[in-house]
């Protein structure tokens, strides 16, 4: 968790806001036309994950088939650590 909020803060010192918790516009080559985002795609550079970042398409939001390979990477700072499963 300390290491989301330091990201959380670094991005409010980069862009001069926090992250929105979800980002919903219209766009064509979205899933239903409709591209949603979340704050932890937004972070990702504050947390040393541009190249991740890099391969995100913001346009086509998270559930889109062209994203999958970047939302399905498994990063050890989004993992609950009292999950058994790590």
């Amino acid at each position: 968790l300390k290491q989301i909020g330091l990201a959380v803060h670094n991005y409010h010192d980069t862009v001069g806001a926090f992250p929105p918790s979800r980002m919903i516009f219209a766009s064509p080559p979205a899933n239903g036309g409709t591209a949603v985002n979340g704050f932890l795609t937004l972070i990702l550079p504050f947390l040393e994950q541009t190249n991740l970042e890099n391969r995100y398409d913001y346009v086509k939001g998270y559930d889109h088939a062209d994203n999958q390979p970047a939302v399905n990477t498994p990063l050890a700072v989004y993992a609950c650590p009292s999950s058994p499963a790590g």
